[in-house]
Parts: structure tokens; sequence; C-alpha cells
């Protein structure tokens, strides 16, 4: 997954790095010359998200036609400016092999699969089906999204094998179908998700009602494309349009020999022709794995946003105290922890406190919150245990300024999380 240093790679940087110079914004940023090697290379400008939703008109290539007009929304990543603008990356008609699914899809699946329903959220933009075999069913906060969703899995002829969905939606369908008390007729092979990463809580849970094994699949909005959980190495490969991927240090920004660091993307055509990403920081730490036996190369894990981490600098080398995703996977299993209600909550869809909400655990200012149930002043014995379990979290040398602070309820406003389910 991750790139070499091969005459095959630099032909194919340097063809992106050509094709991306037709583009007012890399025209004007992009060094003269070619890099001499993917060292080289590794020194030239990142561009960020914030810059890159700025900008995106001029990061269009010239004379590539357009998209028609069922993509012309685009798909919308999560990244805004401080204005709120979202990021639309647009794609031509031209560009690449079909079928490449930017949400992601159940990964390796089975010859027999005659169709795969993907549950869209529209919080990424337009979308319709990329596959012939693909059946595209917008998520909604109803209980007929599950009707739907059962008649479709009850079908015989041409059965649906494979389910893709966001997390948090599947969580919803979960709930209704467990409140119903009901089995759920079905031939699926396995269910993959996207969205949230999913926890081993989450994964334990939702296994028990469907009966079928769940695949966490890491993607990313902007690249077309995923990477899905192989389960001979346990880490996630990319499968989709052919993509540069890099790790930098994340304090330093510079490349890094550490098997861990924020990933940064450079798209190759043709797969990629309208709006090229040279150098891109995805914002997402990822660890690097072993060399897979099945696919011949290291996959990543998913650690968290650099955001939502906590990353220091020790003896000249980055050093990941708690990524975000360790954060989620306590928080969700914490009895304890508060909840940011779930839309579906909210509307009286499900019960209050399902348990499918955002854990209420953030880092800020290098101090780790979380708001309980109850007050900590009125439990401190319940309080200790929650602080110790936090601080078990974190990896060593700990510097002595980081924090856990406990707070009552209603006391944590993470409104902007929930927004994003």
């Amino acid at each position: 997954m991750f790139a070499r240093d091969t005459s095959a790679t630099r032909r194919a940087l340097d063809a992106a790095i050509e094709h991306a110079r037709g583009a007012p914004f890399y025209a004007k940023r992009l060094p003269d010359k070619p890099p001499s090697s993917l060292a080289a290379f590794a020194r030239w400008p990142l561009l960020d998200k914030a810059t890159a939703a700025a900008h995106q008109e001029q990061l269009r290539v010239k004379g590539v036609r357009g998209p028609d007009a069922m993509s012309a929304a685009g798909t919308v990543s999560s990244a805004t400016t401080r204005e709120g603008r979202p990021l639309r990356i647009l794609r031509s008609p031209d560009e690449g092999p079909a079928g490449h699914d930017p949400a992601g899809h159940p990964p390796a699946p089975p010859p027999a699969v005659e169709r795969t329903v993907r549950i869209a959220s529209p919080r990424h933009g337009v979308q319709w089906p990329t596959r012939d075999n693909q059946v595209l069913l917008p998520a909604t906060w109803h209980d007929n999204t599950v009707d739907v969703l059962c008649e479709l899995l009850a079908e015989t002829k041409d059965p649906v094998r494979g389910l893709v969905a966001p997390v948090s939606s599947l969580k919803f369908i979960t709930v209704v179908l467990a409140r119903r008390g009901q089995p759920v007729r079905h031939r699926l092979k396995g269910i993959g998700t996207t969205g949230y990463p999913l926890t081993a809580h989450a994964r334990a849970w939702m296994e028990r009602v469907w009966n079928v094994p769940l695949y966490d699949n890491y993607s990313l909005s902007e690249l077309p494309g995923y990477a899905f959980t192989c389960e001979a190495c346990g880490h996630q490969h990319w499968d989709g349009a052919p993509t540069l991927f890099e790790l930098i240090d994340p304090v330093t920004l510079r490349p890094t020999r550490a098997r861990w660091g924020e990933l940064v993307a450079t798209t190759l055509p043709p797969e990629v022709k309208l709006m090229p990403l040279v150098r891109y920081r995805t914002g997402d730490l990822v660890k690097k794995g072993p060399r897979c036996p099945r696919q011949g190369e290291a996959g990543l894990r998913f650690c968290g946003r650099t955001t939502d981490s906590l990353v220091t600098r020790r003896a000249g080398r980055a050093h990941l105290v708690v990524g975000g995703r360790d954060l989620l996977e306590w928080g969700e299993m914490s009895v304890e922890v508060g909840q940011v209600p779930h839309p579906a909550e909210r509307l009286g869809r499900i019960p209050p406190g399902s348990g499918i909400g955002v854990p209420k655990v953030v880092l800020r200012d290098r101090t780790i919150h979380a708001e309980l149930r109850v007050d900590p002043a009125v439990y401190p014995d319940r309080a200790a245990v929650v602080r110790q379990q936090l601080r078990e979290l974190w990896r060593p040398p700990v510097p002595r300024d980081v924090k856990v602070r406990l707070h009552g309820p209603g006391a944590l406003d993470l409104e902007r999380w929930a927004l994003k389910l």
C-alpha cells in the first residue's frame, strides 16, 4: 500500500505531476522540475484540507471534461474551512475504471455475490450506484428504511449477499431489529462498515444480532477507493484508484521512518483526472502493519484524527500518547460515560439511552475530558476507577502535563460530533 521507490512508481508519479500542472493551483505551487526520487518528492509542499477547500476551483485541471448532471454535486468531504465551506471532490465521467466506491464496500466478496445493498449517508453529497449489482438505499432515521432493507434481504431471486452501511446507520437498524425481537431473513456473507471506526464493542454486539462477520473498511471521501480488512494480517489494504501513500511525522510534517504517522496521499492518472491531489494531508494517523503473507505488502490501521489525538515529541521523534480511536473504543464500552444522543433517539425512533450515540470523551489542550452519567463529586470511588481506566490508555512515556478531567452530566458540548452521524 505504501510507496516504494521503483522505476514504475516514479513514472506514475511523473505522469501525475505533469497532469496536475494543468490545474491553476498546482501550476503556481509545484516545483518546475520533477522529483528525482521519492525522497525528493517528500520535500515538496503539502496540501492540507482547509487549503484544498478554500481553493477547490483552482484544483480542477483545465481541459478535462466536467462531471455529468448526476455527479455535479460532487462527493463532500467532512473537511471544511473556518467559514464552513465543504470540500467537494468532483469527478470526470472519463476517469478510471468503473466500480470504485468512495464509501467503501465489503472486502473481497465471494464469487457467488449477486447483489450488494449500500446504505448511503447524504452528508457526503449526492451518491448513486457504481456497479450493476449494487442497490443504493438512502439512510434515514425512520422505520421505513429498516422495512425496505428487510424486504430486500428476504428476496430469494438475485439474493443480496453483501451489505454496506455507515456504522451510525447500521447501529440504528440493529437497535430497531433487536427491539422488534424477530429474526432477520437474509443470505448475507458479511457486512462492510464505513464512517466512524467499528469498535470492538460495536462489532461484538452487532455480529451477535446479524450472525455474520462485520468488516471495518477504511476510506476517505476524497479518494476513489477504500481499504478493506485483511483476515490474514488483521490490517487494511487499499483497493481503488492507484494512489501513492506516504507517512509523515505529525509534528514536523517531514517524512518518517517510524511505523506510524499522518497519512499523505497523491492520486494518480488516469483514474483521477479532474481534481488531482498532490501530497494531500488526510489528517488521519495510521499505523503501518507487517508485511502481509497474502497481499505481499504492509497494510494500515487507523489510530485517530490528528485533531483528536495526543502526539508529543521525544528524542527527536513523534510519540503517540493516546489516539482518538483509543478514546472512542474506551468510550463506547464504558457505561459510566455519557453520550451525545443519536439523532434517532431525539426523533423518538428508538428508546433514549440505546447506547449508539457519540461518547462524551474528547482531547483538548493536552487534557482528556470525559463526561460521566453521574456527578463525579458525588460518586468519587467510581470516578477514580474511570480516571484510572483512561490513564491505562496512555502509551509511555507520558508527559507530566497530560491530565484527565471528569465532568458531570451536561458539561461537555459535543454537538458538532453528533452532526456527523
